[in-house]
């Protein structure tokens, strides 16, 4: 396999799902103990790094979230559908968004789920997915979360053959690399601040 010129496609992409046109479709989400889930935690919190965003509802809920890949704003178990500049088009499909809280130690956990990707461009597709783990811990006066983000990412990409279909005239692709987070890599700081409340 290549693997020259992936970051190129990479940004490429990325950029690409910036700018977007995008459709909903409906899901579920996941949410633990309302009782339980302390209520200073609701609201937008919004990262300093990678256009990050958190939407955490009165129930312990996340119901969206913008993502660092395409700084993208997701929902739980939903599909969106991408529409980029220079005809590429693509689709995020999101799994479970889970947060977990330790009231003692003021620690916060929060798994976001990136279950299938697909990016097409002319020239390249990308496949895979990516998951995200968020951990951090709550400041005294309840504002910001000092916080790590974890990326593991599991993303093929495709190039064009010298063939193509003899029916309708379509590109071949073939995988020509691979993006997987090597041991120690994918981990970067984020300061949240809240800025609403719910």
């Amino acid at each position: 396999m290549k693997w020259v010129n992936f970051g190129v496609f990479l940004s490429v992409f990325i950029l690409m799902a910036g700018c977007q046109d995008n459709t909903i479709h409906p899901g579920r989400q996941v949410a633990p103990n309302k009782k339980t889930f302390p209520e200073f935690l609701s609201g937008t919190w919004r990262g300093d790094n990678m256009g990050w965003e958190l939407v955490i509802e009165p129930n312990g809920s996340i119901s969206s979230a913008v993502v660092a890949f395409g700084q993208t704003r997701m929902e739980p178990n939903k599909k969106k559908d991408i529409q980029g500049k220079g005809g590429g088009h693509g689709a995020y499909e999101a799994g479970d968004f889970v947060i977990e809280y330790d009231t003692e130690n003021r620690e916060i956990t929060i798994s976001l789920e990136l279950k299938d990707i697909y990016m097409y461009m002319v020239e390249a597709e990308l496949k895979g997915s990516i998951e995200y783990l968020i951990s951090g811990t709550v400041s005294e006066d309840q504002k910001t979360i000092d916080a790590e983000v974890l990326t593991s990412m599991n993303l093929a990409y495709f190039t064009p053959t010298e063939e193509t279909s003899s029916s309708e005239g379509k590109k071949k692709f073939e995988q020509t690399g691979m993006f997987q987070n090597r041991e120690g890599e994918g981990t970067t700081p984020v300061l949240f601040t809240k800025v609403t409340d719910e």
